[in-house]
């Protein structure tokens, strides 16, 4: 088993162990996040998890929540990451991997705090990764779209919360293990 599979066993078992200990912790307080309630998130990720770590742009998306019913939301997301590599070929000339990975997903989650002006919030994400990869090389060799036809599966458990520093308008931040390690942007309450 590498390293890296390791961080990643070891970081999904911590963030559901966390998630699960925030929410008895914090569900007798809870106020709530109630049924028809809206948010809209904008972020960027940090830190490598589904995708290469050579990240050009790192995932970047909009998030669509829909309150359901108490405390728990359903929603959706589109995003954008793209990567840039070289590798050394066997003649010696350099090729350059550069691939766009459009996301697309369906997200849950489960508000076990919330009061005026912050929430924390266990989520789940699974959607598709539809790639498109460009390769060019010193000597010309070029291959466009090597697999755009079939897009992998991601997925994503996280934990985080919002801070609301007006009426409809605040900062959120979830760590846990999916296309990002960590990500943070502005939430906004519809």
């Amino acid at each position: 088993m590498s390293g890296k599979n390791t961080i990643e066993e070891n970081m999904k078992k911590i963030t559901i162990l966390l998630a699960l200990s925030l929410m008895f912790a914090f569900s007798a307080s809870a106020q709530n996040y109630e049924e028809g309630d809206m948010n809209l998130n904008l972020n960027i990720g940090l830190g490598s998890g589904q995708l290469p770590e050579n990240i050009k742009l790192p995932p970047t998306s909009i998030q669509f929540e829909y309150g359901i019913a108490e405390n728990f939301g359903l929603g959706l997301m589109v995003g954008y990451a793209n990567t840039d590599y070289e590798i050394r070929l066997s003649n010696g000339d350099v090729g350059n991997f550069k691939t766009g990975h459009f996301l697309l997903g369906g997200i849950s989650q489960y508000h076990f705090y919330s009061s005026e002006r912050s929430t924390v919030f266990a989520k789940a994400m699974l959607g598709y990764d539809i790639t498109s990869v460009t390769f060019n090389s010193d000597d010309g060799m070029q291959a466009d779209d090597f697999d755009n036809k079939n897009p992998a599966l991601i997925y994503g458990i996280h934990i985080g919360g919002n801070y609301y520093f007006s009426d409809n308008a605040g900062i959120f931040a979830e760590i846990g293990y999916g296309l990002s390690i960590l990500n943070i942007g502005l939430t906004l309450k519809l």
